[in-house]
Order: C-alpha cells, then sequence, then structure tokens
C-alpha cells in the first residue's frame, strides 16, 4: 500500500468515525428534548388536573360550611378519599379530623341530653312543674340529633361560586359569594 493510499483510507476512517459520533450526538440531543418536552406536557397536564379538582371543591363549597356535622362530615370523607395531590389530601385530613372532633363533641351532648331526657321524664310522672324543662331539653336534643344526622338534602346540584378581589403584599382580599343551583 502506498502512502497515498494509506492517507486516503485514514481519511475515510476519520470521516466515517465523524459521521457515527455525530449521529450519535444528535439521537441523543433529539432523545433528550423529547424527554424534555414529554415532562413538560405531564407537568401542566398535572396543574390543569389540580386546577379542575380546585374548581370541583369550589362548586361543593356550601357542604364544608353545612351546620350540619354529619353532612361535612361525609364531605370531607368523600374529597380525603378522592384526592391524588398529597399536600391536598394532608388538609383534607386535618379538616376532617376537626369534624370528627366536632361530631364527639356533639355526640356527648346528645348522651347527656338524652340522659337529661329519661331522668326529667322520670320526674314529670311525678312532678308536672318540670314540664317545661323536660320540653327545653327535647327541643335541645332535637336539634343536636339534626346536626349529627346525614341530610339527603344537603347535596343538592352544585353551587355557583365566584371570587372577585385583589392580592397585595402577598395577602389575598375580595369578596366571595356562593349561590346554589337549581334542582330540575
Amino acid at each position: 500500500m502506498t502512502d497515498e493510499m494509506k492517507l486516503e483510507y485514514s481519511k475515510l476512517a476519520l470521516d466515517g468515525a465523524k459521521f457515527l459520533i455525530g449521529t450519535a450526538l444528535i439521537g441523543l440531543l433529539g432523545h433528550f428534548a423529547s424527554s424534555a418536552i414529554k415532562e413538560r406536557e405531564v407537568a401542566l397536564k398535572e396543574r390543569e388536573s389540580e386546577r379542575l379538582e380546585m374548581e370541583l371543591y369550589g362548586k361543593y363549597v356550601e357542604h364544608a360550611l353545612a351546620e350540619n356535622v354529619g353532612t361535612r362530615e361525609r364531605f370531607a370523607r368523600y374529597f380525603y378519599k378522592v384526592t391524588r395531590t398529597a399536600e391536598l389530601k394532608r388538609g383534607w385530613e386535618e379538616y376532617l379530623n376537626d369534624v370528627v372532633q366536632e361530631k364527639e363533641k356533639e355526640e356527648q351532648r346528645k348522651a347527656e341530653l338524652v340522659a337529661q331526657e329519661k331522668e326529667l321524664a322520670r320526674l314529670v310522672a311525678s312532678d308536672k312543674a318540670k314540664a317545661d324543662e323536660l320540653k327545653q331539653v327535647r327541643q335541645q336534643l332535637k336539634e343536636v340529633m339534626g346536626r349529627l344526622e346525614v341530610r339527603k338534602d344537603a347535596f343538592a346540584p352544585a353551587a355557583n361560586v365566584t371570587g372577585y378581589g385583589s392580592a397585595q403584599g402577598g395577602v389575598a382580599t375580595g369578596t366571595l359569594s356562593v349561590s346554589g343551583g337549581s334542582s330540575n
């Protein structure tokens, strides 16, 4: 082999190596770009999902504000179960724990009123002056029991939630209005 052939062979080998390295680099860059785009798409879908989840919470906010403890407990348990993000799930867990504690207090009050009602009913049989007090205790017992039971009418169609306001210095201010939906 002559020197010229060896030089030509070396040039061809060098060009082939350049081609292979260039192709591999372009392939790697394409792969990384594709992965970055897919990650961005997933992040955008997660944000959209979180936004839709927050809209859903807004539609049912009146259940969280209901006077009825049983309704609020059922509402909190449902959203605790279906919430996907860990941060929001922790919030629902805290809210559920608060509602459960309130329910336990109401249950305690109910037990006290039931005992008082029984004692007064026994006394009324022998003393008519206790009749008014018994009537009041029964009314209070009825109110407490009403706050404990889950009311089907509390799960009405979604509410329309509208919020207006502005954020200044990291503090949001404004107004929020809630109106119930109409049933058909």
